[in-house]
C-alpha cells in the first residue's frame, strides 16, 4: 500500500507535496517526524492494494475528514504538532466452505426436536455415514439477513460436492476427481 500527503495551497486546491510512503514489511507506513511541514491543511491519500478489500480509513491525533474512500482530508497542523494514527486498514479475501449433507441416518422420536436439540444425535460434521443432497439454493447474506450475492442452485447430486465463496464469488468443487 501507498500513501500520500496532499497540502491545501493559497488558491484552496490540494497540491501533492510530493511525499509518499510504502508500506513496509511490517505493513505499516509512517512518515517521518522530521519532514519539517509548514502549518497547514493537509490530506492523506491512499492508493488501493491489489488483491485486498477496502476497509475503510481511520482519523487520527488531530482529526480530519473521512467520509471519501482512501482519502483523510481536513488535517490541520498546527507548528510543533505531530499527527499520528492516520491509518487505512484493508481485509484480505475470504472463504467460506462446506458440504450440503444430511447428517446421519433419520432420527425416530416420539415428538419433534428443535434445532439446537440435535447436538445429542448429531454432530453436523461431515463423515461416511452422512448423505449429500443437491439440488440446494445456497445464499450468502450478511449479519442484517440483506443478500450479499445472487442465489446460486446447487446442481443435482454430484458424489462428494462442496461449496466456496472466494471474494464474493460461488464456486462448486467436486473434492471425488
Amino acid at each position: 500500500m501507498q500513501v500520500s500527503l496532499w497540502k491545501k495551497d493559497t488558491n484552496d486546491r490540494f497540491v501533492d507535496t510530493g511525499l509518499k510512503q510504502t508500506t513496509g514489511a511490517d505493513r505499516r507506513d509512517e512518515f517521518s517526524t522530521s519532514l519539517g511541514l509548514s502549518p497547514g491543511e493537509y490530506q492523506v491519500v491512499e492508493s488501493q492494494p491489489a488483491g485486498l478489500f477496502h476497509g475503510g480509513q481511520v482519523v487520527g491525533s488531530v482529526g480530519g475528514d473521512s467520509t471519501i474512500a482512501d482519502l483523510i482530508s481536513g488535517i490541520v497542523l498546527l507548528a510543533g504538532v505531530d499527527a499520528v494514527a492516520y491509518d487505512f486498514p484493508e481485509f484480505p479475501p475470504a472463504t467460506i466452505q462446506g458440504h450440503v449433507f444430511r447428517d446421519g441416518g433419520p432420527i425416530r422420536l416420539a415428538s419433534p426436536l428443535q434445532a439446537a436439540s440435535l447436538r445429542p444425535f448429531r454432530d453436523g460434521v461431515f463423515t461416511v455415514d452422512d448423505h449429500m443432497i443437491g439440488n440446494v439454493v445456497l445464499e450468502l447474506r450478511n449479519v442484517l439477513s440483506l443478500l450479499l450475492r445472487l442465489t446460486v442452485r446447487c446442481p443435482e447430486l454430484i458424489p462428494m460436492v462442496r461449496f466456496e465463496w472466494r471474494r464474493q464469488r460461488m464456486v462448486l468443487i467436486n473434492s471425488a476427481a
